[in-house]
């Protein structure tokens, strides 16, 4: 666990609502300052604000940029924004912490990959997942091979808060939402578990894409709803033209293969992120409902539950857990542990050549995964992960 007592780095927050606020907890928590939010104009940022105790609050992103006690900004807008936003944010030589996923488009993805290595700032991405005790656990048993040879990746993220008729602008507007719904929403961070578990990358894909439901309906003044569409019919009905369901297979280099079910249509589950993984000596299970285990499986003796005691983890995984065991730890504290370890590389003077945290070619990497995979279920074959 890294001292924060004496951390003093200042952060901007731009969108402030839910996954904004998760970020202003977890800064605070890393010792940061949020120092000002930004808010769409129109919105009640003062309000917001207030709620959050923050001081200053503006609706101009370029009053963050040409701040100099600004160190660090973290974009947490809806998705069509990160592009256009991070570049700005690069180009002003200040860290920059985006949400997933990094852009709509690889070339876009790449772009700033490069911007940011031109401007010599920590540059991250908001791949929490990867920063529970037991996940890094289990990224050590493959590593060190007690699992043998990895022959199948398998897992869910499967949750319902897309199962309604609502039309929310910000999910379902390709202009803003981008070309994707559920596979940029949660399904690159499935993708990024299993590749930063397996420390493997995904090579080829095949996808098939579903859009249960078809047609939302727009309300006048319904939260989310924003203006009417143009397509939204007398009664507000609009047609969707993303997928809330998918199913992904994946090869990986080394032989590996992988599937995933991925839906926000799935009536009862609410964040069921699983990762399993076969090996030729023993598998296992980890999932994110229930993070503070993880079932190791063998022949015999038979399935280990690993309990989440730093006494009994690897060094990394140790490094994560923050209470002993017995003492419940979750997402908060895996988000806690992503913005630290972001921020211990800005205090380190933003060395990117051992990052110990999702950069953006790890984002890039998700869009590439992404691109692949839509492109497999147009045309119905197995697509090569270009990057």
């Amino acid at each position: 666990m890294s001292d924060t007592s004496n951390r003093r780095i200042r952060a901007a927050i731009v969108g402030p609502g839910y996954i904004g606020a998760v970020h202003a907890g977890a800064i605070r928590r890393a010792g940061g300052v949020v120092d000002i939010i930004v808010g769409r104009p129109g919105s009640d940022v003062a309000g917001r604000a207030a709620a959050w105790r923050v001081g200053r609050y503006t609706n101009r992103l370029e009053d963050v940029l040409d701040d100099p006690a600004i160190d660090v900004v973290h974009i947490c807008t809806p998705n069509a924004m990160h592009y256009a936003m991070a570049r700005s944010v690069l180009e002003h030589g200040k860290h920059l912490v985006c949400e997933k996923p990094l852009t709509t488009r690889l070339s876009e993805a790449l772009d700033l990959v490069r911007v940011a290595e031109a401007a010599g700032v920590v540059a991250g991405v908001a791949y929490c997942y990867r920063y529970y005790p037991l996940v890094a656990q289990a990224r050590h048993l493959v590593a060190t091979g007690a699992l043998g040879a990895v022959h199948q990746v398998r897992g869910t993220y499967l949750a319902d808060e897309l199962l309604h008729d609502s039309y929310l602008q910000y999910r379902f507007d390709p202009s803003i939402a981008g070309p994707s719904i559920t596979l940029f929403d949660i399904g690159v961070h499935w993708c990024d578990l299993a590749e930063h578990v397996l420390g493997r990358r995904m090579v080829e894909v095949f996808a098939e894409m579903q859009t249960v439901v078809p047609t939302r309906i727009w309300r006048s003044g319904a939260a989310g709803a924003g203006p009417r569409p143009a397509a939204a019919g007398p009664d507000g009905a609009t047609p969707v033209e993303g997928e809330d369901c998918l199913t992904l297979l994946a090869r990986f280099d080394g032989g590996a293969r992988g599937n995933v079910a991925v839906s926000q249509v799935s009536a009862g589950f609410k964040n069921k992120l699983t990762l399993s993984i076969d090996g030729s000596q023993a598998g296992l299970d980890w999932d994110q409902e229930q993070p503070n285990t993880l079932a190791v499986r063998r022949v015999a003796p038979g399935i280990e539950v690993v309990q989440r005691d730093p006494a009994l983890l690897c060094d990394d995984a140790a490094s994560l857990a923050h209470t002993p065991a017995g003492h419940p730890e979750g997402y908060l504290d895996a988000f806690f542990n992503l913005i630290d370890r972001i921020y211990r590389a800005i205090e380190e003077g933003g060395s990117r050549t051992a990052a110990t945290y999702p950069t953006l070619a790890d984002g890039a990497r998700g869009m590439a995964i992404a691109e692949a995979a839509m492109r497999s279920a147009r045309e119905g074959c197995w697509k090569e992960v270009a990057l």
